[in-house]
């Protein structure tokens, strides 16, 4: 559903209510990576570490700036164990990383350090999650 609302940008005669939208969120100061509803591009690259079940997320760094945080303290790390992750597919992941930084999916550009291969599982925190600074 996110990503329908976006893909109505193609149509010609909605420009205005995009540009409307958009210009509003500017107004109100929203605090965005890039403002919804005006087409921009927004980079990103996601740092993962091998375990034994798949690939571990352990940055999302945009503009040199790792925006991956702990987002519920009950999952905190600790010397007792290790971090409790479920198995994402790449898209599901990348589907779910949109949502939360407001981009539009084929609007954001995924890089993985090291390379994924196509068949690998992403091993993502639970509790963790993108947020804006």
């Amino acid at each position: 559903m996110f990503d329908d609302v976006f893909e109505l940008q193609k149509f010609g005669q909605l420009k205005a209510s995009f540009d409307f939208v958009a210009e509003t969120l500017i107004g109100a100061h929203g605090d965005f990576y890039v403002v919804p509803g005006k087409g921009h591009t927004l980079s990103v690259s996601v740092v993962t570490e091998k375990e034994k079940r798949g690939r571990r997320i352990t940055g999302v760094f945009i503009d040199t700036v790792n925006v991956f945080t702990l987002r519920d303290p009950e999952y905190a790390e600790d010397e007792e164990g290790p971090t409790l992750t479920r198995g994402v597919t790449r898209d599901d992941f990348e589907a779910e990383l949109a949502k939360e930084l407001v981009v539009p999916q084929r609007l954001l550009q995924v890089r993985y350090t090291p390379p994924l291969e196509s068949d690998e599982t992403l091993r993502h925190p639970y509790g963790w999650g993108v947020s804006k600074r």
